[in-house]
This record gives structure tokens, C-alpha cells and sequence, in this order.
């Protein structure tokens, strides 16, 4: 669901299912593999099912790429474990 309105370009959806896997998962790692993850999958779907265009795909994966790069901060702020 997040997806689809992500690639309607609903941009608060993201904001507001990454905050929400913020608070459950807490760990920027459990974002990026579950919930970013998703999404790109998702987004790949509906582009095969022809349900959205390749430029809302584009601009969906986008979204998740910023929002990544948002996470970004929280991977650097952790002790190196080499």
C-alpha cells in the first residue's frame, strides 16, 4: 500500500511508514531491508502488472533513495565493529 501511494506520489506515506519502522524496528539496518526493500519490490510489481508508469517508478524508488540517504546519519553515528 505504501508503495502504490508512493508511486502516486503521496510523498507523507513514506515519511510516515519509515517513522513508523522506526519505531518498531528501531535499527536503521531493519529499515533498509524491510521496509525500503519492500517498497522497491512492490514498486517493480506494479510496474509489471502495468498498474504505474515507468516515471512513477522512477520517482517512487527515488523517495526511498531519499529517504535512505535521510538513515544515512544514524549508520555513521554507530561504533565501528572492525
Amino acid at each position: 500500500l505504501c508503495a502504490e501511494r508512493l508511486a502516486a506520489g503521496q510523498d507523507g506515506a513514506l515519511a510516515a511508514a519509515v517513522e513508523e519502522a522506526r519505531r518498531q524496528a528501531g535499527k536503521p539496518e531493519q529499515i533498509c531491508l524491510t521496509l525500503l526493500t519492500d517498497i522497491a519490490r512492490e514498486l517493480g510489481r506494479l510496474w509489471t502488472e502495468d498498474r504505474c508508469s515507468f516515471v512513477d517508478v522512477t520517482l517512487g524508488v527515488m523517495r526511498a533513495q531519499e529517504a535512505l540517504l535521510a538513515l544515512a546519519p544514524r549508520f555513521a553515528s554507530r561504533p565501528n565493529m572492525a
